[in-house]
């Protein structure tokens, strides 16, 4: 009873911590009339795909929409040159239309969650020439949105591969991904997007540590490029969304991983992410890519 208490404990000072984190980095409050959001600006706002696009705090025309993917998964056997590995996946997105990192101060938690998304799945991934990690991963679940009819089903698809490698003082990774995304909707046009990743990160250790568990940072770069573009949630205007998104930003984390429940800890930072009409801030939950 006293461990259970003392989680809770745990876990509330930290959303009000991470809370506060974001409210010095959140723009200021959103006008009463939001003016509608172009297409370019409503590309990460798209809540059937929230899970793929990561989170975020988004602050365009007026309006405030906040993305939080929480990237939970398990490790039933881990990859290697003659084993395959599997993780459960289990990623649960909640989204925020204009509501304010305050209200999280004064009263906790939100009262009401205006999208959500389960999208359970399974991921396979072996190590080929020494040092390549290939994997593949397919994962169908549901979106809803509070306040419309628009909920949907969603799967997805996708495959990549990872390498680590050393530069030093840095401990550097490289991925590259390719996934597909579909939304089937009962009274909309149905929706699907194709994108290819690739990323680099470097990370170097801190000297500091949490009870003994050794902290590191890590510096992070990213293109996204969107082969299909995924249609914008609600009334655009202007042009079509740009192909292109570039991302650069920071995390903190563990240098070795740390299993809360047997679910490992997930790294924090900011990315700010930039291409045709698009500038946004997001927080990352987990890794950056």
């Amino acid at each position: 009873m006293m461990k259970s208490l003392h989680r809770s404990t745990c876990v509330r000072h930290f959303l009000t911590g991470l809370a506060a984190t974001a409210l010095a980095l959140s723009p200021p409050a959103c006008p009463a009339q939001a003016a509608a959001l172009t297409r370019e600006e409503q590309t990460i706002a798209n809540f059937s795909f929230a899970s793929q696009l990561g989170s975020g705090i988004y602050s365009v025309n007026g309006r405030t929409v906040q993305i939080y993917r929480l990237p939970f998964s398990w490790e039933i056997s881990k990859p290697g040159e003659d084993q395959t590995g599997v993780s459960l996946l289990m990623p649960i997105t909640l989204g925020f239309y204009d509501f304010k990192f305050q209200d999280v101060l004064e009263t906790q938690l939100p009262q009401s969650i205006d999208t959500l998304s389960v999208e359970p799945g399974v991921q396979v991934s072996r190590v080929f020439f020494k040092d390549w990690l290939f994997n593949a991963f397919v994962q169908g679940g549901v979106g809803k949105e509070r306040s419309s009819t628009a909920d949907s089903l969603i799967y997805a698809a996708g495959m990549g591969a990872d390498r680590n490698f050393e530069g030093a003082p840095f401990h550097l990774h490289f991925s590259t991904h390719l996934l597909y995304a579909a939304a089937v909707f009962k009274d909309r046009p149905d929706d699907s997007m194709l994108r290819l990743s690739n990323g680099i990160e470097a990370r170097s250790r801190l000297h500091a540590d949490i009870r003994g568990v050794a902290l590191d940072y890590g510096l992070y770069a990213l293109n996204e490029w969107y082969l299909r573009r995924p249609a914008p949630p609600l009334p655009a205007i202007g042009a079509p969304i740009a192909p292109f998104q570039w991302e650069f930003g920071a995390t903190i984390g563990s240098e070795k991983p740390v299993y809360i429940w047997k679910i490992p800890s997930p790294r924090f930072g900011l990315g700010y992410r930039f291409g045709e009409g698009l500038s946004v801030f997001r927080i990352v939950f987990g890794a950056p890519f």
